[in-house]
């Protein structure tokens, strides 16, 4: 599970059918969640509602959080100045390129890291088992890949459909190019806003903001055509 690995105990109560809420509050109370805690539990709640009924199914089952609690910390501290340069930009109408520029670059290589350190740990673990291991996560391509190095036989599942991505998840890809200009930065970041402004703040969810997007972006594509 892509979760924190301090988070293993309590990932293990979620398995052994202790009611979801109660475990939750406990979890609360422990401060070891990142911020915002609503935030991350949208998104693991189903996981960690699913857990009962797979340990039923596989008594075996032998669950591990492989996230870096480093990572957790530091990616909030990061999502917090984004939102920071978001809302400034958003009022003033000026796009600080370079802030924007040093901020992503800091991501990504924090990323790189934090990834690395989390391959090792899941090689280690996987060593341990004889049957498979199922890893969870967005980055389920580059962590089979490196597992595959290490000689295990590897397979990738993708789940649901593949939807347009954000313009925030574009600049994260191209910020790396040396050829990315402050204009393109600047359009993609307008676009940020946008995205913002007219889908994620009149949305009842994040999914649901996500999948008009996605739709909005495809109908767009097809006049483009």
């Amino acid at each position: 599970m892509p979760f924190s690995k301090e988070l293993k105990e309590y990932l293990a109560r979620f398995g052994e059918g202790i009611p979801y809420d109660y475990v939750m509050n406990e979890l609360k109370k422990s401060k070891l969640l990142p911020e915002p805690v609503k935030a991350w539990e949208y998104s693991a709640e189903p996981i960690l509602r699913a857990l009962p009924q797979i340990k039923s199914i596989n008594s075996n089952l032998q669950a591990y959080c492989y996230g870096d609690p480093f990572d957790e910390k530091t990616l909030v501290e990061i999502l917090v100045e984004s939102t920071i340069l978001t809302l400034k930009s958003s009022i003033t109408g000026e796009i600080e390129t370079e802030k924007w520029r040093k901020l992503l670059l800091q991501e990504q290589w924090h990323r790189k890291e934090t990834l690395q350190r989390e391959v090792e740990f899941i090689v280690v673990k996987a060593g341990q088992h004889e049957i498979s291991v199922c890893v969870s996560g967005s980055n389920g391509a580059y962590i089979a890949s490196e597992l595959k190095e290490e000689g295990y036989k590897t397979k990738v599942t993708r789940i649901g459909e593949t939807l347009s991505p954000t313009p925030l998840d574009v600049l994260r890809k191209e910020i790396n190019t040396p050829e990315i200009s402050d204009e393109r930065i600047k359009e993609l970041v307008l676009l940020h806003i946008k995205y913002i402004k007219e889908y994620v703040l009149c949305s009842k969810n994040p999914d649901h903001a996500y999948l008009k997007w996605h739709l909005s972006s495809n109908k767009l594509n097809e006049k483009v055509e």
